[in-house]
């Protein structure tokens, strides 16, 4: 059974039991209880649809060709809305306030959901470079290019005009990672030179002369989406 019948299944027992309400105290705590259950798999669908369109669940930078109706930005910002919480709800899980159950994480993971708020910057732009990869064919973006349609044809880009690109900021993105991924490699070159020297009974360099990697924010796995990319190259 996938996501969505089991999600619509959810919503089929969700209406049922609500149609059902009991009198006594006991029945009308579950009746809340589905009525809420009932909403959250509703507005999961509705994020499930945005995803299927836009190849992310960022609401907080909406796409911008929901902006054309008001309905659209009507229904956008009550998605946005249900979404926060449900960030809300898993930072308060540990504190037993959260209403966000394992089987609601289980189904928001699959939707690739972003449960920190400062890794939205981040995917909205693997996302951007996914919409382009598809588009073009390949994720060769240059920095200056002369004119748009040469991006189809990776092995005809030039640098020696300055024809402005509406790209631009996604190549110098993209760089920016693939320099991450380099300081990674060269601080594990590091680590393993000075495990080295101590097994041959040198003493190992302190610790204050290590270059800290705390500031990169390339992690494992921002490093496994990017390599799922068709044509990615961490050379730059």
């Amino acid at each position: 059974m996938t996501a969505a019948t089991a999600a619509a299944a959810a919503v089929a027992r969700a209406v049922a039991v609500v149609k059902g309400k009991g009198n006594n105290s006991e029945s009308k705590s579950k009746t809340t209880e589905t009525e809420d259950d009932y909403h959250w798999i509703m507005n999961f669908l509705s994020l499930k649809e945005f995803y299927n369109k836009y190849g992310h669940t960022n609401l907080l930078r909406s796409n911008n060709s929901s902006k054309g109706t008001q309905d659209g930005n009507q229904n956008n910002k009550l998605l946005m809305h249900w979404v926060k919480n449900q960030r809300s709800n898993y930072y308060n899980m540990n504190n037993n306030k959260s209403l966000l159950c394992q089987n609601k994480i289980d189904l928001l993971n699959k939707l690739n959901f972003i449960w920190y708020k400062n890794n939205c910057s981040w995917y909205n732009q693997y996302s951007r470079l996914l919409r382009f990869t598809k588009l073009y064919g390949h994720c060769t973006i240059p920095i200056t290019t002369t004119t748009l349609t040469t991006l189809h044809d990776c092995s005809s880009l030039t640098k020696t005009k300055t024809t402005p690109n509406p790209f631009r900021n996604l190549a110098l993105w993209k760089r920016r990672q693939q320099y991450l991924y380099y300081n990674i490699q060269k601080q594990k070159q590091i680590s393993n030179s000075q495990q080295v020297s101590q097994r041959v009974g040198q003493q190992g360099q302190s610790s204050s002369t290590t270059t800290s990697t705390s500031t990169t924010t390339l992690t494992l796995d921002r490093i496994i989406a990017l390599e799922k990319i068709p044509g990615w190259t961490w050379r730059y």
